[in-house]
């Protein structure tokens, strides 16, 4: 529940404790697919979530595993050093809580940074593969845990790597 004038955000205590745990899922969420090649990624979604990416659309927790897994396994045989570094930046993160207190959205901005190959990438200038519009849906589960039920991006500028048109589900 959000308390003030328009534009300018307040929340009650409850409110405030539900945005940094949502806050932190969403950090938690960067981590896993960036230190963790989203092994665990189903973890953060509902059984009936949803990504989204452009025209890229997956339904349910094994559609979502196959992707990473599908994903990590084209990195691990086309790379260099069958690697590629990974770093999802959130940025301009806006947590909006329902009056239930179950359903809640974060939107943001990915800016997703990489490059193929081992530490330390060497490359200049540094800039975003990509810039993605970000929309994620949750729900409070029945454990008390906060869960993706719908994530949605709409990339805003897209670098030509073709890492990135894959992602997309253009080809690359």
């Amino acid at each position: 529940m959000n308390i003030g004038k328009p534009g300018m955000r307040r929340f009650d205590p409850e409110t405030a404790a539900i945005v940094v745990e949502l806050q932190q899922m969403l950090f938690d969420f960067g981590h896993e697919i960036d230190a963790n090649q989203g092994r665990n990624i189903t973890a953060f979604y509902a059984e009936d979530g949803v990504w989204e990416l452009g025209d890229r659309h997956l339904a349910g927790d094994a559609a979502i595993r196959d992707f990473y897994t599908d994903h990590y396994a084209r990195i691990a045989r086309e790379q260099k050093d069958g690697q590629r570094q990974l770093l999802h930046a959130f940025v301009n993160v806006r947590v909006s809580v329902a009056e239930d207190r179950r359903h809640a959205t974060l939107d943001f901005f990915n800016l997703n940074f990489s490059a193929e190959g081992a530490r330390p990438i060497e490359a200049a200038p540094i800039a975003p593969n990509m810039i993605v519009e970000c929309r994620m849906e949750c729900r409070r589960e029945p454990d008390g845990a906060w869960r993706i039920t719908r994530f949605a991006g709409t990339p805003q500028f897209v670098g030509g790597e073709s890492v990135a048109a894959r992602l997309l589900g253009r080809a690359g």
